[in-house]
């Protein structure tokens, strides 16, 4: 999937998140960025928001099958998302 991302954000940025929902982005420690394909309800991370995706019906199913559909996948990578940044 992709989604275009605005802005210019740091790790000063940062909040306590208890409750995450499908379809959202964060910025987290070490430059990592997360994407959410399902509600996780207590997950308490500390993250600069970034974003959401609105279309997520089917995210969480459409995740786990290409999960499934590539175990055997050589470059060892678990899921496949496409993000940009678009300037402002």
């Amino acid at each position: 999937m992709a989604q275009s991302i605005r802005g210019n954000y740091t790790r000063d940025d940062e909040q306590t998140i208890t409750d995450v929902k499908t379809g959202e982005l964060y910025l987290l420690n070490g430059g990592q960025l997360r994407f959410y394909f399902k509600d996780i309800e207590g997950a308490n991370i500390t993250a600069t928001p970034i974003g959401y995706y609105t279309d997520v019906e089917g995210l969480t199913e459409a995740v786990q099958e290409a999960y499934t559909s590539n175990l055997d996948d050589t470059w060892g990578v678990d899921v496949y998302f496409w993000i940009t940044k678009t300037l402002e």
